[in-house]
């Protein structure tokens, strides 16, 4: 695992919202180190942990439209920084997506100021930090359709493809314990894609049949979804899915990760032994309401889909003890428990008074997985929020935590 060192840094608030006259004048995009290449193979000591977190573009200063004060991506990047090098902390960061507002040089070098001291190949950090997995979103395509400056950000990502061209699709595999887990980056803007598309679809096919014994798949748009963001936006997501299933068994599809909607959502459509469908979106981008169930029609799916339950749990007993010390109204509480005037009507929480915004931690220990939440509260606290396991015996089971 890569040390950080703990050395002077710009304050990551101030460095998101204004660049020195030097780094404006010097159109550079910085070059940060990949984890894995595609094809690679990692073979680990012991167990592995990365941190997962999208949506941390920048922001201007003072309250936008929605009521979101500056600086929710910030904390969240140093909390995870502060994480790098401890016993279990992460050993790369896997990016999914909408972590630039365009995709011009100035916001990668912005974006460069607001990862100092976290990532490996930053200007200002040297070779110190942790290397870097990216997904590519729709944000880092305005501006740069064919991800011309995404690729330079991260030289060597996604598959060879040829003519000069940048993949935004990748897969490698992560040994740990005897246990291969692949896993799948993938590209879900299929329009902006056009032939691209087909090449992936046909890579795809391949790499889901391959020998490996877990699979993870990420993503940035998401297949279901209970916020604002509609479930399976294009059919896109759900196109590579079954491109998946049709190659391997459903058994090996462990966890499905994405990060389209400014939500952080845990939900496990078809049981315990199903895959886990994780949210990664809220890192600091203004936060949507979250239902707490709901159709997902898009996603074809023919019964409502619920969060997890002790997601469900974890996320009104914090709504529950935030509103002892700060009071919220009536109407807002009902409508979270589906109670009162609200009662019949499907239960939501309010991203006025708790947005989910966090990051999560997830560890890959031989055939076994868990996943921690951190959530950062609207006073700042990040904490402990949810945590979900997966065993071979059980499947996935989730707690909330104090």
């Amino acid at each position: 695992m890569s040390t950080l060192k703990r050395t002077a840094r710009p304050a990551l608030l101030l460095a998101a919202l204004i660049l020195p006259a030097a780094a404006q004048e010097v159109p550079r995009i910085p070059a940060h180190d990949l984890y894995a290449a595609d094809g690679a193979r990692k073979e680990v000591d012991g167990s592995i942990t990365f941190a997962m977190i999208g949506n941390t573009r920048g922001s201007f200063q003072g309250l936008n439209t929605r009521g979101r004060v500056v600086g929710v991506s910030e904390s969240l990047l140093d909390d995870i920084t502060a994480q790098v090098g401890q016993p279990e902390g992460p050993e790369f960061l896997a990016m999914m997506g909408d972590h630039v507002r365009t995709g011009s040089t100035l916001e990668w070098r912005r974006l460069d100021y607001r990862l100092s001291g976290l990532l490996a190949g930053s200007s200002l950090t040297a070779d110190v930090g942790i290397s870097s997995l990216p997904v590519a979103g729709d944000r880092e395509r305005r501006g740069d359709e064919r991800l011309a400056r995404w690729g330079e950000s991260f030289p060597g990502v996604g598959v060879d493809i040829g003519y000069s061209r940048v993949a935004s699709w990748y897969g490698f595999d992560i040994v740990t314990k005897g246990h291969t887990w692949r896993v799948l980056v993938l590209d879900t803007d299929k329009d902006r894609l056009g032939s691209r598309w087909g090449e992936q679809l046909s890579w795809l096919s391949e790499e889901a049949a391959g020998r490996f014994d877990s699979l993870l798949i990420l993503m940035h748009d998401p297949i279901l979804d209970l916020s604002e963001g509609p479930s399976n936006p294009d059919g896109a997501p759900l196109e590579l899915l079954e491109t998946i299933e049709e190659s391997t068994s459903l058994r090996k599809i462990r966890a499905i990760f994405a990060a389209g909607s400014h939500a952080n959502q845990a939900l496990l459509p078809d049981g315990p032994l199903g895959s886990l469908y994780i949210n990664a979106g809220g890192g600091g981008a203004p936060a949507h309401n979250l239902s707490r169930w709901g159709a997902a029609a898009e996603a074809e799916r023919r019964e409502d889909i619920h969060l997890e339950p002790m997601y469900d749990v974890s996320l009104l007993t914090a709504l529950g003890r935030w509103s002892e010390e700060n009071p919220i109204p009536e109407s807002v509480m009902n409508e979270a428990q589906a109670s009162g005037s609200y009662e019949g009507f499907i239960g939501a929480l309010s991203a006025k008074h708790l947005p989910t915004h966090g990051w999560w931690k997830v560890t890959l220990d031989g055939e076994d997985a868990s996943l921690l939440f951190r959530h950062r509260m609207p006073d700042g606290e990040i904490t402990d929020r949810y945590r979900v396991s997966y065993t071979d015996e059980g499947g996935w089971k989730g707690t909330s935590t104090p």
